[in-house]
């Protein structure tokens, strides 16, 4: 049953989804070679497709469920970028690769809420 109201256990199932996530796709990029394009593309797509059954399944303010379907990747480039920062090397590709994930989880989330608010009929807000 879809509600619209989130129960406890759903913010733990997004954060571990996300933690899975990443390190699937790490364990993938290791193993075969991959364009640069793509380190940035198959986060980005994972997470909004994450955040769009999240938001799914829970439409009240589901934009939100972005940023817990993505929490893994934004802990992962925050670590790179504070990694750099500490070694005096401003590189501002990791900081823009949170901000491309997290968008595109957001972004995917609340989409997965308007479509569930339109076949019910029913506010987001």
């Amino acid at each position: 049953m879809v509600s619209k109201y989130a129960p406890r256990y759903a913010y733990a199932l997004a954060t571990i989804s996300s933690f899975v996530a990443l390190t699937l796709i790490i364990g993938s990029f290791l193993k075969f070679e991959v364009a640069d394009s793509a380190r940035l593309v198959v986060p980005a797509v994972c997470c909004g497709l994450l955040g769009l059954a999240f938001g799914r399944f829970w439409p009240r303010r589901s934009w939100l469920w972005g940023f817990w379907v993505s929490s893994a990747f934004l802990l992962y480039f925050g670590v790179v970028f504070f990694s750099f920062t500490i070694n005096r090397q401003f590189v501002w590709l990791p900081a823009l690769q949170m901000l491309v994930v997290a968008g595109a989880g957001c972004m995917g989330a609340l989409a997965g809420g308007w479509l569930f608010a339109s076949k019910r009929h029913e506010p987001l807000a």
